[in-house]
């Protein structure tokens, strides 16, 4: 049978454990999110020229024609937007992995996780773009 309290009206007991929290890891944090930030817009970015480079294909163009849309690509186009829009979506996970995974000083750790994204995309398109056309 049940063990009653003498009192109807006392609400049941039960024996409730709380969770230890995680601990913080702000380096695990910073170095995860460069990591999915980093190597998933290198991965969609080439889903994304693979795809372009079909497109352009099947529209007769030949492989200079292809060389030269694809080292010319407009920030402006539909597969500028496309990949800019990509990109955000992919630092924006990343960022969020990052804060999750840090568990205190979210922001700072986001903060660190920015400027090093921020970092690689000036080391690796720096002489492509303007510096109007990073902050797009």
């Amino acid at each position: 049978m049940h063990d009653q309290s003498p009192n109807p009206f006392s609400p049941p007991t039960s024996k409730v454990a709380v969770a230890d929290r995680p601990q913080p890891r702000p380096i695990k944090a910073v170095i995860v999110g460069a990591l999915i930030d980093i190597g998933g817009t290198l991965v969609v970015g080439t889903a994304v020229g693979v795809a372009f480079t079909v497109v352009l294909a099947s529209r007769g163009l030949s492989v200079e024609q292809i060389e030269q849309e694809l080292t010319n690509v407009d920030p402006g186009s539909a597969i500028g937007l496309l990949s800019s829009l990509l990109g955000a979506l992919i630092s924006l996970g990343a960022g969020y992995v990052c804060a999750r995974i840090a568990g205190a000083r979210e922001y700072l750790a986001g903060a660190i996780l920015a400027t090093l994204s921020l970092a690689f995309g000036l080391a690796l398109g720096g002489a492509y773009y303007s510096a109007a056309e990073h902050l797009i």
